[in-house]
C-alpha cells in the first residue's frame, strides 16, 4: 500500500514538472518568434536605407537646385558630384561646389553641401521639399557693400543653415579686409543665430535673438577682455531703428544710446575707465566715409596719467591713423572733475584729418592765467611728431611761481606774455623751437633757443618723453632757463 502511494506521489511530481516546461516552452516560442521578426525588420530596414546608395542621383539635381533656390536663395552653380550616405542620417552630399546666395550676396567654394532627407523620402527625393541644409569647409566671399543685405538675409531666413570648419571674408572691390576662422554657425532654433569661429587670432562669440519683441546681438572675444550686449527696437528697418549698447573692452566700460536713420546719432552716453570718465553725444556716418562729430564733457579725468598713457602708446594710435578716418572730438572738462589743483578749465577740439590730427583753439586755464594750444600730430612713414604753438598769459607771476615752488625774484625778467613756436619729435624723443616772442617784442636769438632746447632735452627730455611730467625736471628747467 505504501509503495503503491510513493509511486503515485513520484507520478504526481513528474506530471507536474513536465507542466511547467510545457507551460516554459509555450512562453519561450513567441519571444523566439519574434526575435525573428525584428533581425528581418532590422535587415529589411538597413537593405532600405542602403539601396539608395547604388542609385544614380544626377537625374534628381535640377529638382535640387530649384529648391535650393525657393527655400534658401542659394544659385548651386558647380559641383563635383552628388553621393548619398546614411550615417548618421540618410542625406545627399554635392561635393566640390561653387554658390552665389541672393545675387552672389555671398559666393566661392563649399567642400561638401548636405541635404538632410526623411526616412520617408529617400526613394522620393524629387518631391521632397528639404528645410535643412549643412555646408562644411568652405570659403564664403561677402561683399562689404553688400554686407546690409547679407544682414537681411541673414535676418529673414526661414529655413535651417548649419556651417561648420569654415572661413567668412569681407571684401570690397581689390582687397580682403576681414577674415573670420573656424567658423560654426547654426539657426536651429528659429529665434537665434549662432556663430564661432575666430578672428585675428582671437576666439569669438556671437549671437543674435531675433524674438519679435526682444532684437539683441551679443558678442564676446575672452582673450581681449571684450563683451557687447545691443538691444534694438523701434525697428523699421537696417536703415531705421535704435539701439541701446552696452560694451566692455578690459576695464573700459561705453554705453551707446543709437538712433539710426541717415546717420548714427549718439546721445546720453558714457565712457567710463579708471583715467577718464565722460559723457558723450554726437554722430557717426560711415558711407561714403567714416565721419564723426563727438562731444565729450568729462566727469573725471586723471590728467597726468591720462596723457602719460596717450604719449605711451602713440606708436599703437596716432601712427595707426587712417587717412579714410575723418572727424572731430571736442573734450571738455572743468576743475572739479580732474584731481589736477593747478587746470581749472581744458577745451580741447580735436580734428582728424587725412591721417593727421589738428589740436587748434584748445586751451588751459589755471587762477593765475591761460595756455592756448594749437598745433597737429603728424605721421608719415615711421616718422612722428608734434608741431605746436603755445601763446602763455600770465596775469599774477608770483602766485604761479609760489603755486610750482620757485621762488619769484623781481630781478628775474617781467614775463607775462610768451609766444612759442616748435615741434616735438616723438620719434627720436627731441624737441626743436622755432620762435619764442616774450611780451610782444622781445624775441629769442637762434643761440638762446639752441640753449633752451638743449636745456628740455638733456633736463626733462633725457631719453624718455614721459618726463614732461615730472614737476621736479620742469621746475629745474624753468630755474635754469629764466
Amino acid at each position: 500500500m505504501f509503495i503503491k502511494f510513493k509511486n503515485y506521489f513520484h507520478s504526481f511530481l513528474s506530471h507536474k514538472e513536465f507542466n511547467k516546461i510545457l507551460l516554459i516552452k509555450k512562453i519561450i516560442k513567441p519571444i523566439l518568434f519574434l526575435k525573428y521578426i525584428v533581425l528581418i525588420f532590422t535587415i529589411s530596414f538597413f537593405t532600405y536605407l542602403i539601396i539608395p546608395k547604388f542609385l544614380n542621383h544626377e537625374n534628381k539635381v535640377s529638382y535640387l537646385k530649384k529648391k535650393f533656390e525657393e527655400n534658401f536663395n542659394i544659385n548651386l552653380r558647380e559641383y563635383g558630384d552628388v553621393k548619398y550616405k546614411i550615417l548618421p542620417s540618410p542625406h545627399l552630399v554635392f561635393n566640390n561646389v561653387r554658390i552665389s546666395i541672393q545675387d552672389q550676396l555671398i559666393s566661392n567654394s563649399i567642400r561638401s553641401l548636405k541635404i538632410k532627407l526623411k526616412i520617408s523620402e529617400i526613394y522620393k527625393i524629387k518631391k521632397t521639399n528639404f528645410k535643412k541644409i549643412l555646408i562644411e569647409d568652405a570659403v564664403l566671399l561677402i561683399q562689404i557693400n553688400k554686407f546690409k543685405n547679407f544682414l537681411v538675409y541673414i535676418n529673414n531666413l526661414q529655413n535651417i543653415i548649419s556651417i561648420k570648419n569654415s572661413s567668412i571674408i569681407f571684401k570690397n572691390a581689390d582687397d580682403n579686409i576681414i577674415k573670420f576662422k573656424n567658423i560654426k554657425f547654426d539657426n536651429y532654433d528659429g529665434n537665434n543665430n549662432n556663430l564661432t569661429g575666430s578672428i585675428l587670432g582671437k576666439k569669438f562669440i556671437l549671437k543674435f535673438v531675433k524674438k519679435a519683441d526682444n532684437k539683441k546681438l551679443i558678442l564676446n572675444i575672452p582673450e581681449i577682455g571684450f563683451n557687447t550686449n545691443i538691444s534694438f527696437y523701434n525697428i523699421v528697418n537696417l536703415e531705421e531703428f535704435e539701439s541701446t549698447a552696452k560694451i566692455q573692452i578690459l576695464n573700459n566700460k561705453i554705453l551707446l544710446n543709437i538712433k539710426k536713420k541717415e546717420k548714427f546719432k549718439i546721445s546720453n552716453s558714457y565712457f567710463r575707465n579708471s583715467l577718464f570718465k565722460s559723457k558723450f553725444n554726437g554722430q557717426i556716418q560711415f558711407s561714403p566715409f567714416l565721419y564723426f562729430d563727438l562731444v565729450f564733457n568729462s566727469n573725471f579725468i586723471n590728467l597726468k596719467d591720462f596723457t602719460k598713457y596717450i604719449l605711451k602708446n602713440n606708436k599703437k594710435t596716432f601712427s595707426k591713423l587712417n587717412k579714410k578716418i575723418n572727424g572731430k572730438i571736442l573734450i571738455k572738462f572743468s576743475e572739479k572733475n580732474t584731481n589736477s589743483h593747478f587746470i581749472n578749465e581744458v577745451y580741447a577740439p580735436l580734428v582728424f584729418k587725412n591721417g593727421e590730427m589738428i589740436f587748434n583753439k584748445s586751451y588751459f586755464l589755471f587762477d593765475e592765467g591761460k595756455l592756448d594750444l594749437n598745433g597737429s600730430f603728424v605721421s608719415r612713414q615711421g616718422y612722428e611728431k608734434i608741431n605746436f604753438n603755445i601763446f602763455l598769459k600770465i596775469n599774477d607771476k608770483n602766485k604761479l611761481f609760489k603755486k610750482i615752488k620757485l621762488q619769484y625774484s623781481k630781478k628775474k625778467k617781467k614775463t607775462s606774455v610768451v609766444k612759442i613756436d616748435g615741434n616735438l619729435n616723438l620719434s627720436s624723443n627731441t624737441i626743436n623751437f622755432h620762435k619764442i616772442v616774450v611780451n610782444e617784442n622781445i624775441q629769442l636769438t637762434e643761440k638762446e633757443l639752441v640753449n633752451i632746447k638743449e636745456n628740455f632735452e638733456n633736463i626733462i627730455i633725457n631719453k624718455n618723453l614721459l618726463n614732461i611730467f615730472n614737476a621736479t625736471l620742469i621746475r629745474e628747467f624753468i630755474n635754469t632757463v629764466l
